[in-house]
């Protein structure tokens, strides 16, 4: 029996078809892994932010603070560029950095800021709405393509990194971290499903002679997605303040 011309040819229509599913799926996972760790101050930062503002505070002022605590410069000289709220005397010489204003002067109040364990509370719910969901998506995920099929499978849990990608997008402009997490759910969720669904997939469509050289596309995009998300949260790129990277983009409109 011969062997069919076309076994083991990689055809436009099968690139096309790695290419989709890989960058889809596999890319979207292994960038979801990396992302959040390089912002991981910034987003913890964005949560006490969030939180000092919901009990009443003004976070500006409690920023002006800070920036006095690490401002070398002396107490007349801080009264003058932080516009301090001053009722102490400074006619007396005070050439030394002594750090004497306390944070009411600003407008400002510590007590409002969140306490550390909160704020590893909410980051660690974060990080583990990921992996709790994925596990989930995972045990899911042979029903998933037994009952809607490998193809179509993928195609429909795409909707869930849409609805994952609003969720974030608008998490800082709506000031809600709780956007933020529920997007890690999604995100979680899609992950566990397109671990199985997308290997699966690969499988079925490749030759019998490349079907291992395929299969690792899979495994190398999710690593190329680790790379690619470790290198966006770089502070030259969008590891940022990421209100000011939103200001950038607006005025280059």
């Amino acid at each position: 029996m011969g062997v069919p011309e076309n076994e083991g040819k990689v055809t436009g229509i099968l690139l096309l078809s790695i290419t989709i599913s890989c960058l889809g799926n596999s890319f979207l996972y292994g960038y979801q892994i990396g992302v959040v760790n390089q912002p991981a101050n910034l987003i913890q930062k964005f949560y006490n932010k969030t939180y000092y503002e919901r009990r009443g505070g003004s976070w500006e002022n409690m920023e002006r603070y800070n920036d006095y605590l690490q401002d070398n410069i002396t107490e007349q000289e801080a009264a003058i560029k932080y516009l301090v709220n001053n009722s102490t005397d400074l006619s007396v010489d005070n050439a030394n950095v002594t750090k004497t204003f306390k944070d009411v002067q600003f407008g400002a109040d510590k007590n409002l800021l969140m306490e550390n364990w909160e704020i590893k509370i909410l980051w660690s719910t974060t990080v583990a709405a990921f992996v709790l969901f994925g596990m989930i998506g995972a045990f899911i995920s042979a029903k998933v393509a037994d009952f809607f099929g490998r193809k179509r499978g993928i195609i429909l849990i795409t909707f869930l990194m849409f609805i994952a990608a609003i969720l974030g997008g608008i998490a800082l402009e709506v000031v809600s971290p709780e956007c933020l997490i529920l997007s890690r759910v999604f995100v979680g969720l899609h992950s566990g499903l397109n671990i199985t669904l997308c290997p699966l997939y690969l499988t079925e469509i490749s030759p019998k002679k490349i079907r291992g050289a395929i299969g690792t596309c899979h495994q190398l995009a999710i690593t190329i997605g680790i790379l690619v998300s470790q290198i966006m949260g770089l502070k030259e790129l969008l590891g940022k303040k990421l209100l000011n990277v939103i200001r950038t983009f607006r005025t280059l409109k």
